[in-house]
């Protein structure tokens, strides 16, 4: 009864999602001290550490005998300054002028879109599918595997969107658009 009743109060509490609050810290830091962040990413060996850190934690977790929870803030974090490191040593490729980039900005433009459809794609049967393969031993074909339904989800989610934004009356009370009519007036 006591780990129900622990369970119950950290759920109402909202206790599981304040650690997505740490995101939103570092977020509002990075921005606020974003050329220093630009020089630590440029002129100490953080990006190295992270790597190491991410992949070592993430090939070695049970071997590493810390908390669970520590594991994830260590992914998490090296994650993301992973990923922003790449966006910004490949920010030529992102940017408006490269194909690349173009394609992503537009994704980025709809991601309301995605995160409203995706889930009548999620939830129609890929789960099951996932449930079926025996990737287990294999990590490498997991992710590869993830990718690939990723960009299947959301190339259909963009078409759904694109079809439904044909309706001046779905495209904005779906997803906020304004009406051509309207914008003049």
């Amino acid at each position: 009864h006591k780990i129900i009743g622990h369970s119950i109060l950290v759920s109402s509490l909202g206790c599981i999602t304040w650690n997505r609050f740490l995101f939103f810290v570092i977020g509002t830091r990075v921005r606020k001290y974003f050329e220093q962040f630009e020089n630590l990413l440029d002129k100490t060996p953080l990006v190295m550490i992270c790597h190491l850190l991410f992949f070592g934690f993430s090939i070695y977790p049970i071997l590493s005998n810390i908390h669970e929870y520590i594991q994830y803030l260590v992914l998490a974090i090296t994650g993301i300054v992973i990923v922003f490191a790449g966006f910004r040593y490949y920010q030529e490729t992102f940017s408006q002028s490269h194909r690349v980039g173009r394609i992503f900005q537009f994704i980025g433009r709809r991601t309301l879109d995605v995160y409203l459809i995706h889930y009548f794609f999620v939830y129609s049967g890929i789960a099951s599918f996932f449930e079926n393969q025996n990737l287990q031993d294999a990590p490498f074909m997991s992710f590869v595997l993830c990718i690939l339904v990723s960009i299947c989800v959301i190339a259909a989610c963009l078409c759904v969107s694109q079809i439904l934004r044909i309706s001046p009356f779905l495209a904005h009370f779906l997803f906020g658009q304004k009406s051509i009519n309207k914008i003049g007036v």
